[in-house]
Parts: C-alpha cells; sequence; structure tokens
C-alpha cells in the first residue's frame, strides 16, 4: 500500500531530516514510494494524470535535494541521475493528457529529462560504458518530446523532427549492436519502428517534407515490423501495430507526387487483411474491442476512397464502404444495447451517417432509400442532443448526394465551396500515429 508507506517514510523524515540524519537512500525509498504511487494513479479510475503531479512533484523536489547535495561533490551517481530523469518523463507524460495542463506544459519535463541524460551519455559513451538501458532511455525521452511538440500548439510537426531524428539515431546504434548478436530483443524493434512511423507522420504535414519524404519512413517500420510479425505470429503473441504502419503508407502514397491512389491499394489490402486476422481470433470470443473494429473500419474507408480516386477501380469502392457501414452499425448496436444512447457519441453517430452519404452518392438517388432515411434519423437525434450543426452538415450532405451525378458534377465544378463537403468525407480516416510513450 503506497499511502502506508509514504506515510512510513515520511514520518522518518521528519524525525531525521532536522538532525542531518536523513540518508541518501531513505530519500530514494520515499521519492521511489510517491514515483510508484504517481504511476498507480495515472491509470487508476477515480484518479487519472491530474491526480498523479502532486505524487510526481514530491518525488523530482526529493531528488533534486539529493542532486543539489552530491552533485558539487562528484557523487551524483548515474542510477540517482537516471531515476530524477525518470521522474521528469513520468511527469511530462502525465500533464500531457490532465487538464489544465497539456503538451506544452510537459516540454519543460522532457527538457529536463533529456539534459540530465545527455550528461550520462557525455561521461560514459567515451568510456564504452553507456549501456543500452541508458541509450534506450534517453531515446524514449526524445521520442515523448517529439510527440508532444507534435502536438503542442507553439511547435507542431516540423519542431519534432529533430527529436525523432535523436531518437533514431540512438535506436539504430543498439541495432547494430546488438542485431548480430541476436540480442535485438522485440520491445527495442518495436521501439526503433514506433520512431520511424512518428517520424514519417511528422513529415507528412511538415513543411519541406510531405507525403513522398514520409514514405522512406514507414518503409523502414514496415520492414522492422514484419520481421517481429514472422517471429511471433507462429506463437500467438503478434499484435496488429503494423496494420497501423500501411494504413500510414497507403495514404502517404495516395498524395505523393509519382505514386498516388492506386498505389496505395496495395498497403490497404495489408491493412485490412491483418485487422480481419485479429477479429476472426477475437470476435468469437467476445474480446474484438470497439478500438479495433473501428481501426478496421477505418481501414475499408481508406482503400474505398483510394479507389473512388484510382482509374479502374471506382466501382469497387462501394464494398469497401459497405464493410465499413456494417461494422460501424455494429458498434452502433453494441454501444446502445449495453449503454444506451448517451454511450454512442456524437461523432461516431456523425461519421456513421458521412459514410451513409457517401454510399447515397455511389448508388443514386433511386437506390437508396433506406439510407437517405438513416441520415435523417441521425440528424435529428444529433439536433436534438444540441448537436445542430452537425445535423445542418448532414441534411445538406443529403441535399446535394440525392441530386444526379452530372448535376452534381457540374455544381463541383462551379461552387466548389458547396461542394467541399465530398472532400471532406473522403479524408476523414487519417494517419494512425503510434506514438511510442515510455
Amino acid at each position: 500500500d503506497y499511502d502506508a508507506a509514504i506515510a512510513i517514510a515520511e514520518a522518518v523524515r521528519q524525525r531525521l531530516e532536522p538532525e542531518g540524519r536523513w540518508e541518501i537512500d531513505l530519500r530514494h525509498a520515499l521519492a521511489s514510494a510517491y514515483m510508484n504511487r504517481g504511476n498507480t494513479k495515472q491509470s487508476a479510475s477515480g484518479h487519472g494524470p491530474a491526480a498523479a503531479l502532486a505524487d510526481y512533484d514530491a518525488a523530482i523536489a526529493i531528488r533534486e535535494a539529493v542532486r543539489q547535495r552530491l552533485e558539487p561533490e562528484g557523487r551524483w551517481e548515474i542510477d540517482l541521475r537516471n531515476d530524477l530523469a525518470a521522474a521528469y518523463v513520468n511527469r511530462g507524460n502525465a500533464k500531457q493528457s490532465a487538464s489544465d495542463h497539456g503538451p506544452a506544459a510537459a516540454l519543460a519535463d522532457y527538457d529536463a529529462a533529456i539534459a540530465i541524460r545527455e550528461t550520462v551519455r557525455q561521461r560514459l559513451e567515451p568510456e564504452g560504458r553507456w549501456e543500452d538501458d541508458l541509450r534506450h532511455a534517453l531515446a524514449s525521452a526524445y521520442m515523448n518530446r517529439g510527440n508532444t511538440k507534435q502536438s503542442a500548439s507553439s511547435h507542431g510537426p516540423a519542431a519534432a523532427l529533430d527529436d525523432y531524428d535523436a531518437a533514431i539515431a540512438i535506436a539504430e546504434a543498439v541495432r547494430q549492436r546488438l542485431e548480430p548478436e541476436g540480442r535485438w530483443e522485440i520491445d527495442l524493434r518495436n521501439d526503433l519502428a514506433g520512431a520511424y512511423v512518428n517520424r514519417g507522420n511528422a513529415k507528412q504535414s511538415a513543411s519541406g517534407h510531405g507525403p513522398a519524404a514520409a514514405i522512406a519512413d514507414y518503409d523502414a517500420a514496415i520492414a522492422i515490423a514484419e520481421a517481429v510479425r514472422q517471429r511471433l505470429e507462429p506463437e500467438g503473441r503478434w499484435e496488429d501495430d503494423l496494420a497501423s504502419v500501411y494504413v500510414n503508407r497507403g495514404n502517404a502514397k495516395r498524395s505523393a507526387s509519382g505514386h498516388g491512389p492506386a498505389a496505395a491499394l496495395a498497403d490497404y489490402d495489408a491493412a485490412i487483411a491483418i485487422r480481419e486476422t485479429v477479429r476472426q481470433r477475437l470476435e468469437p470470443e467476445g474480446r474484438w474491442e470497439v478500438d479495433l473494429r473501428h481501426a478496421l473500419a477505418s481501414a475499408y474507408i481508406n482503400r474505398g476512397n483510394a479507389k473512388q480516386s484510382a482509374s479502374g477501380h471506382g466501382p469497387a469502392a462501394l464494398a469497401d464502404y459497405d464493410a465499413a457501414i456494417a461494422i460501424r452499425e455494429g458498434i452502433r448496436d453494441l454501444l446502445l444495447r449495453f449503454g444506451g444512447e448517451a454511450a454512442w457519441p456524437a461523432w461516431a453517430r456523425f461519421e456513421l451517417a458521412q459514410l451513409y452519404l457517401i454510399r447515397i452518392r455511389l448508388k443514386g438517388a433511386r437506390g437508396s432509400v433506406p439510407d437517405q432515411d438513416a441520415v435523417r434519423s441521425i440528424a435529428e437525434g444529433l439536433a436534438a442532443t444540441e448537436q445542430q450543426q452537425l445535423a445542418t452538415e448532414l441534411l445538406g450532405g443529403l441535399a446535394l448526394a440525392k441530386l444526379p451525378q452530372p448535376v452534381l458534377w457540374a455544381i463541383e465544378r462551379l461552387l466548389r465551396p458547396l461542394a467541399g463537403w465530398i472532400q471532406r468525407l473522403q479524408q476523414r480516416a487519417q494517419s494512425e500515429v503510434m506514438s511510442w510513450k515510455r
């Protein structure tokens, strides 16, 4: 029980600290207890990241006091440095999702962790004593800071690239050292793949880079992840992160010069195959969770969007939208059955209605009466829950979707702002950012 351990350790502190007898090992034990309680609160129901911050504050205060005492004497050892850096990383992770904090507030903590771990590197690397766990810790700190910069309003994707470059350089050096000896473990492989994916995602939207520049990073991530798949899949221990990388590469190819929608189809095929395998494994056992269902639907939507734009594939897009709609209708039914109307969020209703609109446009007004009724029903439900703007957009989209194709094409050519909803419908499934925060 962390509360009891902290109470005991604080009593010891109150007794010994005034006499100058509160030794380093006792300080370390109390800081560790605060750290552990903070880690537990982050994921505990009724607590969460915001509740963990006070514990991380306490751990950092204790460990910074140890630093001030020992560093001037050259006695601030590597394990103590790494413990303080870990506390800063954990507090940064908590701030990212804590209300009244957010990504920008987390950056200072990642800065502090990186500064400490770079000092460790400078001290040990020249002597050949910079071990793999310390390398991995520094790479993870750079990864976390890069992820944070991507979503921080004052930074953005371009600002994150240097951090991803640093993380990849460290992780690749670890790979070169361990892979020839057969000691490059799965978690290290996954972390390097994640770094390439995150850098690819940043390049897609960073000025001066773009989708074409991202493809090489996705290629590298897929090569690593496919090797992991070959090793783990026969043992039943492999997860479907690889599918997300295929989706991301497909998205990049769709808009990259020299590639295009047709080139993206094979990647979407691969993602769908992986996620359908996951479905077949989990659905019969009742373990096919909502997030996995959404992921499979997203892959079908992306492939449908690509087929619409790829020469010779347009008619085949309807089957992909049918599959996505069936999955999302299943999600709707599941949520309504177990949680009632409140369990089916507005964004999920809106996205299902958007799929109906795409299908109405493809089938035509006469062949899509049930879909039209479904859109109206969803719009009415959104309006009843004070989501009038979403309801209005759906009804406007329905009016356009029912028009004959030649008329709709003329409107698109002459009145692009009114036809902008079509592009929005086809761009809903965005890159599935794989952010490693360890």
